[in-house]
């Protein structure tokens, strides 16, 4: 667990080898991700970047990025189940996407950070009614990108 001094600085969560998610992380540096699918929203200059699925600590993950103006201002992040192989809706439950939930905060527990508001942004992990998706949402505060 960190220590009160270590989570006052920013989130910071490595992914893989080469890719440790945080506001020093370009979008350079993601969009030249094998696999990474780019969506520019219609308005507003963010651009999203949704990268493949990849085992963190045994479970199998889904970021989504946005940056704006080249900096990562947010991103969201999702479990992946093995039975979900088709990208199905037939067996989304509220119950399992709850649990999903659950398990996503637990593992960002372990790495030492609760759902909660920081001096350099905020976790928050749940369940969102309006996409039906159990995840966790970690946004940084402008004052805090560089």
């Amino acid at each position: 667990m960190k220590d009160r001094r270590e989570l006052m600085q920013k989130i910071s969560i490595q992914i893989s080898e080469g890719i440790t998610i945080s506001t020093q992380l370009s979008e350079t540096e993601v969009a030249q991700i094998e696999g990474v699918e780019q969506q520019e929203m219609q308005n507003g200059g963010y651009v999203w970047y949704r990268l493949p699925v990849v085992e963190v600590d045994e479970h199998r993950m889904i970021f989504s990025l946005a940056f704006y103006e080249g900096k990562l201002r947010e991103y969201n992040i999702a479990l992946v189940e093995s039975k979900q192989k088709d990208g199905s809706w037939n067996d989304w439950s509220e119950s399992e996407e709850r649990l999903r939930a659950e398990a996503i905060a637990a593992w960002l527990r372990d790495k030492g950070y609760e759902a909660r508001v920081y001096p350099w942004g905020e976790v928050w992990v749940g369940y969102d009614p309006q996409t039906g998706a159990g995840c966790a949402h970690i946004g940084f505060f402008s004052f805090h990108l560089d």
